[in-house]
């Protein structure tokens, strides 16, 4: 198989004088396509492999933020606020681990300011308890009588109000 193509010569008064002949065999073309064909096959698999390189590459560092951020969320919903949270990214994940950043620290003032308030409160009820327990002593041991009235009814007396209005016991007055 053979490409033929023919041109007729003419001398200056464009009489022939001859011809030329040139064939070409079929197969230099058909290994020219041959050649290319394998040159754009390579090229193509060099690419996949290489995008798929880069795929692997880049969602191993995209699974590990992921990772990293998924520890860290864990650790701090156990109570730990002082597990550090990595934040160096860039991308999405770096932003979304800086808010989570923001909102430990937040959740960790508002932890210690319930701590302050719980401590205030319990400093607060020793304090009453104390008050009450001086209050009390002071009502029972009071040589005075002392006699509580809520609306019409007797609540509560001292025993020097019992023995003044010459009762056996306080339960007999109220």
């Amino acid at each position: 198989d053979y490409y033929q193509g023919a041109r007729f010569l003419a001398d200056s008064n464009g009489k022939p004088v001859g011809s030329i002949t040139v064939s070409l065999s079929q197969d230099v073309e058909k290994n020219k396509i041959k050649q290319i064909f394998q040159t754009m096959l390579l090229i193509s698999i060099f690419s996949i492999v290489f995008v798929f390189g880069l795929t692997i590459l880049f969602s191993r560092k995209m699974l590990r933020s992921i990772n990293n951020l998924t520890t860290s969320t864990a650790e701090i919903a156990d109570g730990n606020l002082e597990y550090p949270i990595d934040t160096t990214g860039n991308d999405e994940l770096g932003i979304l681990a800086h808010s989570f950043s923001i909102m430990r620290e937040s959740i960790k003032a508002q932890v210690n300011e319930l701590k302050n308030e719980i401590t205030n409160h319990e400093r607060t009820n020793i304090e009453l308890k104390e008050s009450e327990d001086r209050y009390r002593t002071l009502f029972e041991k009071s040589a005075d009588a002392i006699l509580i009235i809520e609306g019409n009814k007797f609540v509560d007396c001292n025993q020097a109000t019992v023995d003044m209005l010459g009762y056996k016991n306080r339960k007999e007055l109220l």
